[in-house]
């Protein structure tokens, strides 16, 4: 089995403190991967690497604090992962703090600067995940110039997707400017965790609900004689994360 999902035991670690558990949906495209080609975790394709530019003076502080809040405001930031059986289970901790690393590059020639914060990227981006003992999720802050910086946030698809952006952008933006100016978190705790989601699901596919839904997409689709799947031209080649250029981000929030 990939080292990836060997659990933490396995690796003679202290296990850490479980807030909750449950067992990955199987509708969910990683499950199947991982649980069929266990090997296939050691890969960085599921890393989902998204960097910002900020320009203006930077509290580091701040900016640490906020992701921690953050890591402790998404359960699922903070969980790891581990094939149990036929099923990949995640298991949320009960306190993480997201591993932050703090990186200077002013004393870096301005000729060598962007190429080097480039490399620094691209090594980060393409570092696979150990699920079964790290977080998916972690932050590498760059400072090029006083008042210049690279932000860049590493997540696992397992935990994010592009709808994840906006929300994280937003949290991000309101819990910096509230700790930069000493003030406590702005948002209020989320009353929907993504466990909570999962076991909604799971009961709406029993019983009665399962045979109401079944019925009803039996209707839809009859014998299914008139659907058809599209056969693809081209296979899709295993490739690395793609690290687009640095969106802009003002350190006053704007």
């Amino acid at each position: 089995m990939s080292t990836n999902l060997v659990s933490a035991q396995g690796r003679g670690l202290c296990p850490p403190a479980v807030f909750d558990s449950f067992a990955v949906p199987g509708w969910i495209g990683q499950q199947n991967s991982w649980v069929n080609d266990p090997e296939g975790s050691d890969s960085a394709a599921y890393n989902y690497p998204l960097l910002l530019r900020i320009h203006g003076r930077l509290d580091r502080e701040a900016m640490q604090r906020s992701f921690h809040a953050l890591v402790q405001r998404h359960a699922t930031l903070r969980s790891i992962f581990e094939v149990r059986g036929a099923a990949l289970t995640q298991m949320v901790l009960a306190d993480r703090a997201c591993p932050f690393r703090d990186v200077d590059l002013t004393r870096v020639a301005d000729g060598e600067k962007e190429s080097a914060a480039r490399s620094i990227v691209e090594t980060e981006a393409e570092t696979p995940f150990h699920l079964a003992t790290e977080i998916p999720f972690r932050v590498v802050l760059l400072q090029l110039e006083s008042e210049l910086h690279d932000l860049l946030i590493v997540t696992h698809h397992l935990a994010y997707d592009d709808w994840s952006n906006g929300i994280l952008i937003r949290e991000l933006s309101a819990l910096y400017a509230a700790f930069a100016g000493n003030e406590p978190s702005p948002l209020a705790d989320l009353p929907v965790q993504y466990g909570d989601f999962v076991r909604w699901s799971a009961r709406k596919m029993t019983g009665q609900e399962l045979a109401a839904n079944t019925n009803f997409w039996k209707s839809q689709l009859g014998d299914g004689a008139t659907f058809h799947h599209l056969q693809p031209d081209l296979s899709r080649d295993a490739v690395p994360p793609r690290v687009n250029g640095p969106q802009r981000l003002n350190a006053d929030g704007g």
